[in-house]
């Protein structure tokens, strides 16, 4: 039996036990990447969903005046998966702060700033 020639059977048990471990974690690498990438689209979606809804209190700020910008006047819901909430508060006469906050399946992101009454 010194001449002998293949693999034993434990051999080929143990190779395919080696390789099916890597496979598995290659396979759930890719499925954490996935994952996180869905993740990072929502909350982008998010932010740039915040970021129109302030442009929109900018753009009323202008149009329709500084003592327009009220939490009730901002209620939009863009879907049944995505909502929106705004809060104003009145820091002092000339300054507000607005919180956007957006709830979607994966997450709730907010957005903050601040609006003076400059000319």
């Amino acid at each position: 039996m010194k001449n002998q020639n293949g693999f034993s059977l434990i051999e080929v048990l143990l190779t395919m036990a080696l390789v099916s471990l890597l496979s598995i974690s290659v396979l759930m690498l890719f499925s954490n990447t996935v994952r996180t990438k869905h993740k990072i689209y929502d909350r982008c979606h998010n932010m740039v969903i915040a970021q129109s809804m302030i442009e929109q209190v900018i753009a009323d700020k202008q149009l329709k005046g500084y003592h327009f910008i009220k939490s009730g006047n901002y209620t939009e819901n863009f879907s049944a998966l995505i909502k929106s909430d705004v809060k104003i508060d009145t820091l002092n006469k000339d300054l507000k702060k607005i919180k956007i906050i957006v709830h979607s399946m994966l997450g709730t992101d907010s957005l903050v700033t601040y609006i003076g009454n400059y000319k």
